[in-house]
């Protein structure tokens, strides 16, 4: 059982499907990635996406007897176990909060309007006059 927990970081391609395609992961795969996940692994060989798919499945209770039975898991330990995960996943899910939230002030600030200087001879948008060239309390030639 010990080449269960062996992680492969290249995913196998069935020879009947396109070569972009990556195959379906078996159930039992999967298991073993939640039983990880259950035991504290990182699961730094998957991709972001992928480890928040088996967090995600691991809090909703998808085939977490199995997982737990694979991971070795006291009845008492469950509990402490999912709060770890519930915790990464949350860790996550505010990363990627902090992460939209600074692209969007910095889309913002590139769409800031500019302040810029008037030409002199170049009117005043309400009014229609020619602004003044003099400076403050000095009127307009």
């Amino acid at each position: 059982m010990p080449d269960l927990w062996v992680s492969k970081t290249t995913r196998e391609i069935d020879p009947g499907k396109s070569k972009q395609q990556p195959r379906r992961q078996r159930s039992w795969e999967v298991d073993v990635q939640r039983a990880r996940a259950l035991r504290g692994d990182a699961l730094e060989e998957l991709t972001e996406s992928q480890r928040e798919w088996v967090w995600r499945s691991l809090l909703r209770g998808v085939r977490l007897s199995q997982a737990t039975k694979l991971a070795q898991l006291a009845p008492e330990e469950t509990p402490q176990a999912l709060q770890q995960v519930a915790n990464r996943y949350s860790a996550l899910m505010d990363q990627r909060r902090r992460e939209r939230q600074a692209q969007r002030i910095t889309a913002l600030s590139g769409n800031a309007p500019q302040t810029r200087q008037l030409d002199p001879e170049s009117r005043d948008r309400r009014s229609g006059q020619v602004e003044s060239r003099g400076g403050p309390g000095e009127e307009a030639p």
